[in-house]
């Protein structure tokens, strides 16, 4: 990490690095707005039948959808993967696809329309985005913060 000025990541890098947390979100599950439990949302079972879009990083943090879903012992039907959850909506829309998403990109989401988002119907922990830097920026960090130079 020393190449790199600072990382923002949601997860727990297991190192003695400074860090700040810049927020929590909640998961919600996105769906067609014409999908049969769109009207309810998903039932437990839904989770395990039905297929779903995850969003899969070249290095899967110990919070990714897939893994908190694991957590509650249900195994996703994974039918599309993406990289990026810019591309959940259209994936979704139209179809009898589940995607589970941080509730303020489905908020932001320019895309979003034809879908609905629903609370999962099991208690997931929250996505906490965390900004994380090497202890060499430190002092400049600081520095910078408190309008002083060195």
């Amino acid at each position: 990490m020393t190449a790199l000025d600072l990382m923002l990541v949601p997860e727990d890098l297991g190192r003695d690095l400074p860090s700040e947390e810049l927020f929590h979100d909640e998961w919600v599950i996105v769906m067609d707005r014409h999908h049969l439990s769109a009207p309810h949302g998903p039932s437990i079972d839904d989770l395990q039948a039905l297929p779903w879009v995850l969003v899969r990083h070249s290095r899967t943090p110990a919070d990714s959808a897939a893994q908190l879903l694991r957590l509650r012992g249900i195994e996703p039907w994974v039918q599309v993967s993406t990289e990026t959850y810019l591309t959940v909506p259209p994936l979704v829309v139209g179809s009898d696809r589940l995607a589970l998403v941080p509730t303020r990109l489905f908020d932001a989401a320019v895309d979003s329309r034809g879908l609905v988002s629903r609370p999962c119907p099991v208690p997931l922990a929250p996505l906490v985005q965390r900004m994380w830097w090497h202890r060499s920026t430190t002092t400049i960090r600081n520095t910078a913060s408190s309008g002083t130079s060195s």
